[in-house]
């Protein structure tokens, strides 16, 4: 049995899904096997996978779309019941130590440390330029800290105790967005979090990421309100999340669902100016237009 289940979903991003695929097959620690599960891709995805020869590498693949967190529970439950699970998302990239010097930690650390995450770069898709790098700053006990964003970042960051898992749950297949910050608010709940700040990883922009869809988003933030939102700190943290998307609307000239996104920016953080100032200056833009 291997020490690494790596899974990685995907959907219609064959030539990512190539290179993603490629960094956890170069990885230095060797130990390991690859879940990837094909979540009904209509592109090359299949002919993609076929390309690689190499025993570690399963594939699964749905008839239909189910989107990512269903593909990675399915992943979860195929894996060979190693005892650390790692995520890669198909537009991700590991650099070839990533694998490492996680297990090293965590082998090392103490039964109550669950989770380990990694510094990464972050970079634009289409030029391949490093536009920042995105060191941790905060272990031990985050379920504080995490109530006030999600300072862990996304998925294909971490190595987690499969111990974890079977404890907290799997990631909520009914959240549209926020899976990952969700499942880390429970496990940091009953589990230490340590970090490494070596960037070990590459998160690549573009315009297709959940983050930057903005219904998803909104209708993400209201169910997380639903589990977390007796916490003031959480609020506050959905209403800042709140005020991007609504500038971000109103940017892109969608005014009514902008505001709308501002309003709730207010009901739920009333201390917020940038809610307000957002707010106020579509009216003012709207008047001068007019």
């Amino acid at each position: 049995m291997p020490i690494v289940s790596v899974v990685i979903p995907t959907r219609d991003r064959a030539e990512a899904l190539r290179i993603a695929v490629s960094s956890v097959l170069a990885q230095t620690f060797r130990d390991l096997e690859i879940v990837v599960v094909d979540d009904a891709s209509c592109d090359a995805t299949p002919e993609i996978l076929r390309g690689f020869c190499d025993p570690r590498l399963r594939v699964l693949r749905q008839a239909e779309p189910r989107g990512a967190s269903v593909a990675r529970n399915l992943g979860i439950r195929h894996a060979s019941g190693t005892p650390y699970v790692a995520f890669l998302d198909d537009d991700d990239e590991w650099l070839p130590e990533k694998l490492e010097a996680q297990v090293r930690l965590l082998d090392h650390a103490s039964p109550e440390v669950g989770l380990v995450y990694t510094g990464y770069l972050v970079l634009d898709r289409s030029s391949g330029r490093v536009a920042t790098q995105m060191v941790p700053s905060k272990e031990g006990d985050l379920s504080r800290a995490l109530m006030m964003g999600n300072c862990l970042g996304g998925t294909s960051s971490v190595l987690i105790r499969r111990q974890c898992l079977d404890e907290v749950g799997l990631f909520d297949e009914d959240l549209p967005s926020f899976q990952d910050y969700d499942l880390w608010i429970r496990i940091a709940r009953r589990y230490r979090i340590a970090y490494l700040a070596k960037p070990l990883m590459k998160y690549y922009l573009h315009d297709h990421k959940i983050s930057t869809n903005a219904e998803a988003v909104m209708r993400g933030a209201e169910m997380m309100i639903g589990k977390y939102g007796d916490s003031p700190s959480f609020r506050g943290m959905i209403a800042r999340r709140y005020v991007t998307v609504g500038s971000d609307l109103l940017a892109a000239g969608d005014v009514r669902r902008g505001r709308s996104a501002l309003r709730r920016a207010i009901r739920l953080s009333p201390v917020n100016p940038r809610a307000y100032y957002h707010l106020v200056r579509s009216f003012l833009r709207r008047k001068h237009l007019a």
